[in-house]
């Protein structure tokens, strides 16, 4: 577990969890969770699962993670990305699900012996696993500039905006998907074969952390096979300014099963890797702690 952040981030309010890199965010669902082997494994692959579904969408999957009584707990913020179905209960059929984040970012920790969990969180009890925490001051709708409200037909939708549903849905991606097609000639970057269309146009800095502009900036984009694209997007795998893959500390298995090596092959054409790639790419490794 990595080590908890000294007493001066300590926490005063839920309300903090909306904060630096997360400013933009308007509501988060906490979950509480004990620091054990398998919920450590999956912050660190960016997921938690074994919850219920979301019953509305929201910004911010939370995590507090802590033994039940210990005083303090870490909290960690990441966007949500994706929510899919993962185990379910073979007593009673119930399913659960598996949700994604970009990345996981502690923020800081609970002292809940300064704190108690009623003022944290505002509740009054902020009982149970699970806490739904809404920014106090919300801007005026469609204000920001990284999300909108849906524009349910009326004007025109800003470039690099989202839409929010079950997950953020990106608005404009075609301005995005097709320069970047383009760019790699309809080839995966990797293997430079055009993978009987299933490629996917990726961005090298997290889309729910670039501006407005790098939403749909070619630099920022990869083509990358869908088993690739899945890797990139987790963090599992980068790249060097060189084009070199760079891959993390995966089970062998999971390298056999994706083709990798200790170091993947790369990208394939480094002619088409440009400066401001390399911006990005650094950017990417620097997210991901290659």
């Amino acid at each position: 577990m990595p080590a908890l952040p000294a007493s001066g981030t300590s926490m005063r309010s839920a309300q903090d969890i909306f904060t630096g890199d997360f400013s933009d965010a308007n509501t988060a669902v906490v979950q509480k969770l004990r620091p054990d082997e398998h919920n450590l494994h999956a912050q660190r692959r960016n997921f938690t699962e074994h919850w219920d579904a979301l019953k509305e969408p929201y910004d911010l999957m939370v995590l507090s993670v802590g033994e039940r009584r210990d005083p303090a707990r870490q909290i960690l913020d990441g966007f949500i990305t994706d929510v899919q179905p993962s185990l379910r209960a073979p007593d009673t059929g119930r399913q659960y699900y598996r949700i994604y984040v970009d990345r996981f970012q502690q923020i800081g920790t609970h002292d809940r012996t300064v704190v108690p969990d009623a003022s944290f969180y505002g509740n009054g009890g902020g009982g149970g696993a699970r806490v739904i925490v809404q920014k106090a001051t919300r801007p005026p709708r469609g204000a920001g500039p990284h999300r909108v409200a849906p524009s349910r037909g009326l004007g025109i939708v800003p470039e690099g905006a989202m839409e929010r549903r079950l997950v953020w849905i990106r608005k404009n991606h075609e301005k995005f998907r097709d320069p970047v097609w383009q760019h790699w000639e309809g080839k995966c970057a990797v293997s430079d074969s055009e993978c009987e269309g299933l490629l996917v146009a990726s961005h090298i800095f997290p889309w729910s952390r670039s501006t407005p502009r790098e939403k749909t900036d070619v630099n920022n984009g990869l083509l990358l096979s869908v088993p690739l694209d899945k890797l990139f997007d987790q963090g599992l795998i980068s790249f060097s300014d060189k084009g070199v893959m760079l891959v993390k500390d995966l089970p062998s298995r999971t390298r056999e099963l994706f083709g990798l090596s200790v170091a993947g092959p790369g990208i394939a054409s480094r002619r088409k890797l440009t400066a401001s790639m390399r911006q990005y790419l650094a950017r990417h490794r620097a997210l991901y702690g290659f």
